[in-house]
Order: C-alpha cells, then structure tokens, then sequence
C-alpha cells in the first residue's frame, strides 16, 4: 500500500506539471478537476500515509526504524515544498525528487525485511 501512495505522487507532479495542457486538451486529471492546491495537498497526504504504513515496524524493530521513515518523510517534505513552489517544465526536477524518494522507502522497507 505505502508503495503505491508515492507511486500516486509521481502521477500527482506529472498532473500539476501539466494542468494547463491537460485542462486545454479536455483531459480530466484530479488536478484538472479539483485544482493545484488539491493536488499538492494529496501529495503530502499520500507520503504521510505511506509514512504511517511503516508503523508496524516501530513494533517489530524498535524505535530506530521508526526514526529512520520520519527521515525519509523529511526528504518528503521537501519535494513537497518544491512541488508548491515550482511550476512548469521546473517541476520535472520534483519528478526526479519524487522517483528518489521512491527509492529510498523502498530501501528503508527492504532493509527492514532483511536484517
């Protein structure tokens, strides 16, 4: 599940990058029917969520573990901080944040697994 809300997010950046095109070719993407600061919000929703999926581990591993996702929310939050601030073709440097935010979870959550 918590792969698939920041697979979301790279959807959401592609959809604020693109709302005017999208808007004039008549497509109906969330950001073109509810709106920037909708598809913003989402983002941060989905990596908070993802984020709150890794609670288990706190019961398995231990705090550290816990301590290690609120690092990668911290990566998070900066994306998304970018994300409200860019617009345009500068919003393609967010895809690529969001793609190593991807990552990192998911080594976080395969570290995790294996030792």
């Amino acid at each position: 599940v918590a792969l698939g809300l920041l697979s979301v997010n790279i959807l959401l950046v592609n959809n604020v990058r693109d709302q005017e095109q999208d808007a004039a070719a008549g497509k109906r993407t969330t950001v073109v029917r509810f709106g920037r600061r909708f598809g913003t919000t989402l983002y941060l929703v989905c990596a908070v969520l993802a984020v709150a999926c890794s609670w288990p581990a706190y019961f398995y591993r231990g705090a550290y573990t816990w301590l290690l996702f609120l690092i990668f929310l911290a990566f998070e939050l900066v994306t998304w901080h970018d994300l409200r601030r860019l617009s345009g073709s500068d919003l393609n440097r967010v895809l690529g944040l969001t793609a190593r935010n991807i990552w990192i979870y998911t080594l976080l959550l395969v570290s995790l697994l294996v030792f």
